[in-house]
Formats: structure tokens, C-alpha cells, sequence
């Protein structure tokens, strides 16, 4: 599942670990407890990795529904949050001697936010992420996983709403402390987001939905950011949006 090759003749150098499925989760590199660490979350556990070797450091069982791991980890101090379909979502605290973690505390039913499309952002103690059951953009406390709001406006685009799996990939722009939120019905917002609650600066329709998921349209797409500038896409266009002022 977890491979290795060298970039410049691409040999095999190591492989490890094994899943039912891949699970799509993208590999994360951090920097804890005096050694490099690969985060890998399978559809069976979240684990880290010597990078050198491949060498299991710790791995804690973390299984969501449909062997579906999709989220990346996220890291904020010496804590480490992942959350994925079927509420499964755990907060571990990484030891700062050696490669450890220990668990803090896993999500119930109506506590943490349980992300899948869209890896959430963790900005000053707070998780801000899309949940899969209730398609709200939800703030939740690190703490403990209290939920501290939830809105479905920037997610679907309107507020209410009862559909399952709604979307919204959220950036932070640090210098400005503003989110960036591209949503599934093609818009574009700039918002301010706290543990007070949500407030949109601007909202800007960029493109339209051209696939469907759950009898709706939907643009699934994340955006990528460079050049003060915005690229978004669906299955018929790419466009670049220039952010500058």
C-alpha cells in the first residue's frame, strides 16, 4: 500500500503496510518527537512510518465506513486530528521524546465533525471542516470535539438544507486570517471564520455544476492556489480567477 522509489531513477527502496483498499488518504509528513514521521491512514488504522524504511513508528485503529480513509490528518502543536465517514474521528496527542501518540479523545454522534470530500484546517484551537451527515461547515473545539456552530450556506448554498455529503474545500490565508471556501455549487467565498461563528465577506459564482452526486449537480473539485490567483474547474472548464485585491 505505502511505497517508496527513488526520485531520480525510480527504484523501489522500500514498501509497507497493507489494506483492504487504498483509501485514498494522501501520505503527510511531519516532524515530531525528534524524527521525521509518515502519516499513512488506511482504511484499517492511522500509522506512522520511519520515511527512511518504511519501519512502523506507532499506529492507532481508525476504520471508516467503505474502506474510505479520505481525509489527510491534520497536526496543530504536539495534537493530530482525522475524522472520516461513519463518525469515526479520533484527536491523539503525539509525544514530544519519541514517535508516540496516545488518544485524546474519538468522536460520538454529536460531537467532532466527520469530514470526507474536504481535509478540515485546524486555526487557533479550532477545527473548521465540512461534515459528510450533515453537510455543514462546522467550528469544533479541539478540546474535546464540542461543536461550536454549523452552517450549510457555504457548503450547498442555502441554508437548511438536509442533503448528505454536501462539499466545500476550505483554505486559510494566514496573512489575511480569511477562508477561502470553494463550494459545490460553483462559488467562490471569502468568509471569516471563529469559534463565534461564520461571516461571509464576499461570494462569488465562478462556474457551474456539470457532474452529479446524489440526484444533484455538483463541482467536486478542489481549487489550487498560486500567483495571488485562484484555478477552479469542472468537466468542461478550467478558469483562473485573480485574487489580488
Amino acid at each position: 500500500l505505502a511505497l517508496a522509489l527513488d526520485k531520480k531513477t525510480g527504484e523501489k527502496k522500500w514498501g509497507a503496510l497493507t489494506a483492504p483498499e487504498i483509501g485514498y488518504c494522501p501520505p503527510t509528513l511531519i516532524k515530531h518527537g525528534g524524527v521525521e514521521q509518515l502519516l499513512i491512514w488506511t482504511p484499517l488504522e492511522l500509522t506512522s512510518l520511519n520515511p527512511a524504511d518504511g519501519s512502523v513508528y506507532w499506529a492507532k485503529p481508525l476504520k471508516p465506513n467503505y474502506n474510505m480513509s479520505v481525509t489527510a490528518p491534520r497536526m496543530s502543536g504536539n495534537r493530530l486530528f482525522a475524522s472520516g465517514i461513519g463518525r469515526v474521528g479520533a484527536m491523539y496527542e503525539l509525544s514530544s521524546e519519541k514517535p508516540e501518540a496516545k488518544t485524546l479523545w474519538k468522536g460520538k454522534a454529536k460531537n467532532a465533525v466527520y469530514t470526507s470530500n474536504s481535509t478540515p484546517v485546524i486555526v487557533d484551537e479550532v477545527i473548521y471542516g465540512v461534515d459528510i451527515d450533515t453537510s455543514q461547515l462546522m467550528a469544533v473545539s479541539m478540546e474535546d470535539g464540542e461543536r461550536l456552530w454549523g452552517t450549510t450556506k457555504p457548503t450547498v448554498g442555502e441554508e437548511g438544507s438536509r442533503v448528505r455529503h454536501g462539499t466545500a474545500f476550505v483554505t486559510y490565508h494566514a496573512p489575511s486570517k480569511l477562508f477561502y471556501l470553494w463550494n459545490e455549487v460553483g462559488e467562490l467565498i471569502i468568509a471569516e471564520l471563529s469559534p463565534e461563528g461564520y461571516k461571509e465577506r464576499s461570494v462569488t459564482k465562478i462556474l457551474e455544476p456539470t457532474n452529479e452526486a446524489f440526484k444533484r449537480p455538483v463541482v467536486w473539485s478542489a481549487p489550487a492556489f498560486a500567483k495571488k490567483s485562484v484555478l477552479v474547474r469542472n468537466d468542461k472548464e478550467l478558469v483562473r480567477v485573480n485574487l489580488a485585491k
